[in-house]
């Protein structure tokens, strides 16, 4: 894990010394919302994964495992597609690399998107849901075992991060207001953050949603853990794509209708991105 760190700084030093773009905000897009800002963001300079992490590319459906530098609007801002996840081997560490590259190319704000099965039956397939909070079930925490090269670059005080406030309230008050100017509907949901990569059985769906949460993924929760470290103010935004009530009307789940209510809210998620930074 430190020899990913040092390259991390690497590589980021590197993008530093020549480019022109100095992101202040950075931009995560989940599964079938890696396309999602393709119209709204003027694109400086792309940059591979595997190039600048020395990781292997994401392999879940639609991360391209790329990273753009660029502008959306008058603001500056870098936009990872797509992330590492748990359930394809990678470390805790490893799976919040876009979190500490943002953080090393000086953004202080991070807006990370997921696809998301719904707990809460009053929400559905296409809806947009604003984390007020998660549920880390993933069993690990990017915490333990932090590399001393992280630590003593980024000056790291203790490992027992105060996450209170794990989703910044000013920024999650900026996404909300934007989402009233827009007319758009924007749930407020409990994130519950599990290992997969199988999906969840009726039983487990129906605890996880007893104890508090409304949406359920296999991502965000530990990247949320390394932000809030970082002091960085993080927001993160769900799309429901399926139904998670684990009820006996419950229906298997389809890849298809998964990425379809994904680009549904991924409209959703651009019209807003645009306006929170207007």
């Amino acid at each position: 894990m430190s020899t990913l760190f040092l390259h991390l700084l690497k590589s980021a030093t590197d993008i530093k010394s020549k480019t022109r773009v100095t992101p202040k905000v950075a931009i995560q897009l989940g599964t079938g919302l890696t396309d999602a800002l393709n119209t709204l963001l003027d694109i400086h300079e792309s940059y591979e994964y595997a190039d600048i992490f020395a990781t292997k590319q994401p392999t879940a459906l639609t991360h391209r495992g790329r990273l753009h530098l660029g502008t959306i609007g008058s603001t500056q801002v870098c936009v990872f597609q797509g992330r590492l996840h748990l359930y394809e081997g990678h470390t805790p560490y490893s799976v919040c690399q876009n979190i500490i590259f943002a953080k090393l190319l000086g953004c202080d704000s991070f807006i990370t998107t997921n696809a998301a099965g719904a707990l809460n039956p009053t929400f559905a397939p296409g809806d947009v849901a604003l984390i007020s909070d998660h549920l880390n079930l993933t069993g690990v925490n990017p915490l333990i075992d932090l590399p001393e090269a992280h630590t003593k670059h980024f000056k790291t005080a203790h490992l027992f991060t105060d996450m209170l406030h794990a989703y910044n309230p000013d920024l999650s008050v900026q996404l909300s207001k934007s989402a009233t100017q827009l007319g758009i509907t924007l749930n407020s949901a409990v994130y519950a953050g599990v290992l997969g990569p199988s999906l969840e059985t009726s039983a487990e769906r129906r605890l996880i949603a007893q104890l508090g949460a409304d949406v359920v993924g296999m991502s965000t929760v530990n990247e949320v853990i390394m932000g809030q470290t970082l002091q960085m103010k993080m927001a993160g935004l769900s799309v429901v794509t399926n139904m998670a009530t684990g009820g006996r009307e419950q229906q298997p789940d389809s890849i298809e209708q998964i990425l379809e209510y994904a680009a549904k809210g991924g409209a959703v998620i651009c019209r807003l991105i645009e306006k929170a930074l207007s």
